[in-house]
């Protein structure tokens, strides 16, 4: 970057996070705030959207609080099992959808796989019934250990 160049931030106007509602200091000291995850979107609307201009709209994805199905098969429930991973933990972020918006709207349902600690979950999502097939969990691979098998086999 240049000394005095201009920046620009361009992102999405969201009023509950752009726009706060105001809070008097009494009810700022007495109350805490939601754990992360367990926020109320409507409120947090509600309270924000007094500032807010007529013309703002909210994306549906920001405000649509559905969450999709989690199924589990037979093969990816005996994976877990093996590899003691947290079931819980990704049907939560299944729910949540984790794809971007672009790989939803252009790919729609499609095999999708993600990370999640030492485990590799590969899933299949079914955007018409709402519902996310786990196909399989797998221990993670580490890359170093397959090209150091490789060079070993290579060696002899």
């Amino acid at each position: 970057m240049v000394d005095e160049t201009p920046v620009l931030d361009i992102k999405p106007y969201i009023p509950q996070y752009d726009v706060p509602g105001k809070i008097d200091e009494q009810q700022f000291y007495s109350s805490r705030e939601a754990p992360d995850g367990e926020e109320n979107i409507d409120q947090a609307v509600a309270s924000s959207s007094k500032g807010t201009s007529q013309n703002v709209v909210i994306p549906n994805w920001i405000s649509d609080g559905s969450t999709l199905n989690v199924v589990f098969n037979e093969n990816a429930e005996q994976q877990i099992a093996e590899l003691g991973e947290d079931k819980k933990s990704i049907t939560d972020i299944l729910q949540a959808d984790p794809r971007s918006v672009y790989l939803r709207t252009k790919y729609g349902s499609q095999i999708y796989t993600f990370q999640l600690g030492e485990s590799t979950v590969t899933c299949k999502f079914d955007d018409q019934n709402s519902t996310v097939h786990v196909l399989h969990v797998r221990k993670v691979v580490n890359l170093s250990d397959i090209s150091d098998t490789t060079e070993d086999h290579v060696a002899e």
